[in-house]
């Protein structure tokens, strides 16, 4: 399936704090996210180590196949 066919159930507008739970377990990542009708809201969400890892690999090869200056600049 091309993601161009995928409808997301929200896009993340900005990032909060990002740290280690109590356990060193899982990465915790603060997201602000849009609700048409209520405005901004921030959630809690928690990335496994493992995940968190294949996450930050992905993006660097999303960006290295989409050239980061272009990225940016949309």
């Amino acid at each position: 399936m091309e993601y161009e066919e995928l409808l997301t159930l929200a896009t993340v507008q900005g990032l909060g704090r990002i740290g280690w739970d109590a356990l060193g377990q899982s990465l915790l990542v603060e997201v602000d996210i849009e609700h048409k009708d209520e405005g901004m809201h921030r959630f809690p969400i928690s990335l496994t180590s493992e995940v968190a890892e294949e996450l930050f690999v992905r993006l660097g090869v999303a960006f290295e196949e989409k050239g980061l200056e272009e990225a940016n600049t949309q």
